[in-house]
């Protein structure tokens, strides 16, 4: 069953940023067609992994083998102490492995030019359960990311901001 979900708008002082788009629960496929501008973000179906009371419910996508959280509304907002010399962005992601082996992960920019994704995976945290990872965007915009534990892979598209870039209106009446 696809369930319809309403936009969630990122403001932007420059018309050429990503906003967010409205997509369907499950949907994570680059090859749909969508506007320019906009990013067809995964919706997180709170699925969680088994005998994981503190794993975050509300955010968490997974497939019954491997789960992630997302960050609020499936955007990243960076500041600036998540901005490398390089300019690139990294953020802590979590990830909880069903099956046994060791995670990878790939991304790629599909809204505009990116270096591919690049990531570090901690050791120490066994074969399968709770892996933290840290991912790196060489640049704003929209992404697609999988996780790789096997023959198991997860599959989402998130929005990454700078904060600094954007700044926010407030209307009082």
């Amino acid at each position: 069953m696809l369930v319809t979900v309403g936009v969630f708008a990122v403001a932007c002082s420059d018309d050429k940023k990503p906003s967010a788009a409205t997509t369907t629960a499950g949907a994570t496929s680059t090859s749909e067609a969508r506007a320019e501008g906009t990013c067809p973000l995964t919706i997180a179906n709170r699925t969680a992994p088994p005998n994981s009371s503190d794993w975050g419910h509300e955010d968490s996508h997974g497939n019954g083998k491997l789960w992630t959280l997302f960050w609020p509304h499936n955007v990243v907002i960076a500041d600036s102490g998540y901005i490398e010399d390089d300019g690139s962005i990294r953020m802590k992601w979590p990830w909880w492995r069903g099956v046994p082996g060791t995670l990878s992960v790939t991304g790629r920019r599909i809204d505009g030019p990116g270096r591919p994704l690049r990531f570090e995976i901690p050791e120490g945290y066994g074969k399968s359960g709770f892996q933290p990872s840290s991912l790196y965007f060489s640049t704003e915009g929209c992404w697609e990311v999988t996780g790789h534990v096997g023959n198991t892979s997860l599959t989402f598209v998130t929005l990454v901001v700078k904060a600094s870039t954007y700044s926010l209106e407030l209307k009082t009446s």
